[in-house]
């Protein structure tokens, strides 16, 4: 039996076994987390320290922030893979572009030497071109000069060498040496583009000897 505290002067009444036990419940959990808070004091200390932020009811849960620091981490790995794919694609496109680009010219000066050897070139000489397209074993210089021959170059001192020379510097004709140190005269790759680009461009292949 316990006593009921009154005011001064006043007689202690004694307190029934109920107001014990709900006293003794007031006291307990102030108590228990007078206890836990000592007992367990640096671990959490250290889990406030890394708190980052706290979802209340409805949702609740701790972040730490040493689990935003992952997150983070993470955020900026993949931003920087994405970044860098982008850059390997702006490369990859600026290497795409040159190529194109390194083309055309090339294509430009191809086309550009094709203008120039047709305002240059001979009927005579178109027709010994012709003559070696259709030829896949080439032919001995006894064919182009029949038509060096006939087309009046001759008599007019134009020399057989420089007359042929043209063919060859200009790409379109090569020669190699055949049986019985004859010389043998081939068309080359450039020599059939010469004549594709001719056809194609409605160009005529009858020009002035």
């Amino acid at each position: 039996m316990g006593w009921n505290l009154g005011t001064k002067g006043s007689k202690m009444a004694p307190m029934s076994t109920d107001q014990i036990v709900n006293f003794l419940r007031i006291l307990a959990w102030p108590l228990v987390v007078l206890y836990v808070l000592n007992r367990f004091h640096i671990e959490i200390s250290n889990l406030i320290n890394r708190v980052k932020s706290i979802t209340g009811p409805g949702g609740i849960g701790v972040e730490t922030a040493e689990e935003q620091r992952k997150v983070e981490e993470t955020e900026k790995v993949e931003k920087l893979s994405k970044e860098l794919e982008d850059v390997r694609n702006i490369n990859t496109r600026l290497q795409e572009l040159a190529d194109v680009t390194k083309k055309s010219a090339q294509d430009y000066q191809l086309l550009y030497h094709f203008e120039k050897t047709y305002r240059l070139i001979f009927g005579s000489q178109l027709q010994i071109l012709k003559d070696l397209e259709q030829s896949s074993e080439g032919q001995e210089l006894a064919f182009p000069l029949l038509r060096y021959r006939a087309s009046g170059w001759y008599e007019k001192g134009y020399a057989l060498s420089d007359y042929m020379n043209f063919l060859i510097n200009s790409g379109l004709v090569e020669f190699t040496s055949g049986p019985r140190s004859t010389i043998i005269y081939k068309i080359t790759t450039m020599g059939r583009l010469f004549l594709l680009y001719l056809v194609a461009n409605s160009m005529f292949l009858e020009k002035p000897n």
